[in-house]
């Protein structure tokens, strides 16, 4: 019994070993693999590096860098200006009210189109004024007045 236990212990121990020489031999293959194909590629980025003007490189390097600083400044620009208008509490209902003015303004035409201008289409659509904040009042009052000073 005692030298059955053995003989398993060894069985799997070299198991383990035949394993390990299986992974080693494997990971060969595939670096002589990779040299294969690194060795029939050289040829051609050596002819490549002879005949690319490196100025050339260089300055389609900084006109790309300048583009990427160009984008990156944009969609900063962007960025700061969405969170500005999302953070903006009347943002929302300035859609609304826009939304219904859109509506009314359909209903209108679709009345004269269809000959009934007296008789709304829409009976369930009302226009409301959603922004009754009076501060709104003054700011467009400002800036009224300034546009007639001006």
């Amino acid at each position: 019994y005692k030298r059955q236990q053995q003989e398993a212990s060894n069985l799997l121990k070299m198991s383990h070993k035949m394993e390990a020489i299986a992974s080693q031999i494997k990971g060969s293959q595939n670096q002589v693999a990779l040299m294969e194909s690194l060795n029939k590629l050289t040829p051609f980025l050596n002819q490549q590096a002879n005949t690319i003007s490196i100025e050339k490189v260089y300055t389609n390097m900084n006109d790309f860098q300048k583009a990427m600083d160009d984008l990156t400044i944009s969609a900063q620009l962007i960025d700061a200006t969405m969170n500005k208008n999302l953070a903006d509490e009347n943002t929302s209902t300035a859609v609304d009210t826009m939304m219904n003015q859109m509506k009314q303004e359909l209903m209108v035409e679709l009345g004269n189109e269809l000959g009934v201008a007296e008789k709304p289409l829409f009976t369930d659509i009302k226009q409301t004024n959603v922004n009754t904040q009076p501060v709104q009042a003054n700011k467009d009052d400002d800036f009224l007045a300034n546009l007639k000073k001006l």
